[in-house]
């Protein structure tokens, strides 16, 4: 008598919890913000943030890295030879670094190891006699002139052998003698007394 009933009745509804996987990935020295802090490892990170109704929203990303390659290359050269490397043409021994990209964007490294050998160039003087001959130039020469061989070194490059030769003359001569009777003459290494025909060979001043 005289009191009135309220029902209250509460519908209570529990938000949900948002939930977030990603996966990605970084090249090799790269970093990512995850978890607090940069990453720089390949690992799974959890970051909790707060949605609009004031949940957790919670984000799982998994962190990959992209391979690194690096590769070296050795190259041998002789003198004279190029190569291009390091990003310009190279004469000289040395390592070269080139960087390129691989199809993901991060870094591949090229090592070029390189030996520039050395070509070697003589010069040789020979002197022969009128008669003898010589093998330079690829042939057997009896004439003066300058005459060029080229041979491989032990790394296959040029060694040049350059002989500048020369052709000494021989010379003969006859010479007419008389002596009297009881005299005598020195020829052909002894006292001559008796009449013909005697040789001596001698020596020039280039030996012939």
């Amino acid at each position: 008598t005289g009191f009135t009933i309220r029902i209250v009745t509460t519908v209570l509804s529990q938000l949900a919890t948002v939930g977030y996987t990603s996966t990605t990935n970084i090249c090799p020295g790269d970093s990512l913000f995850l978890a607090g802090a940069y990453q720089l490892t390949a690992g799974t990170y959890t970051d909790s943030l707060t949605t609009t109704n004031g949940c957790d929203s919670v984000i799982l990303t998994t962190l990959a890295i992209w391979p690194a390659y690096q590769d070296t290359v050795f190259v041998e050269l002789c003198e004279g030879g190029s190569i291009t490397a390091g990003g310009a043409i190279q004469t000289t021994s040395g390592i070269y670094f080139d960087s390129l990209q691989t199809t993901s964007g991060c870094d591949s490294i090229i090592v070029t190891d390189l030996t520039v050998h050395p070509v070697y160039r003589d010069t040789v003087y020979a002197e022969i006699c009128t008669g003898e001959s010589i093998t330079a130039g690829g042939g057997i020469q009896t004439t003066s002139g300058s005459y060029v061989d080229v041979y491989p070194t032990v790394a296959n490059c040029d060694s040049t052998v350059v002989t500048i030769l020369t052709v000494n003359p021989v010379y003969a001569e006859t010479v007419q003698a008389e002596i009297c009777p009881g005299d005598s003459l020195f020829l052909a290494g002894a006292y001559q007394t008796t009449a013909g025909n005697y040789v001596d060979t001698l020596t020039t001043v280039s030996g012939c």
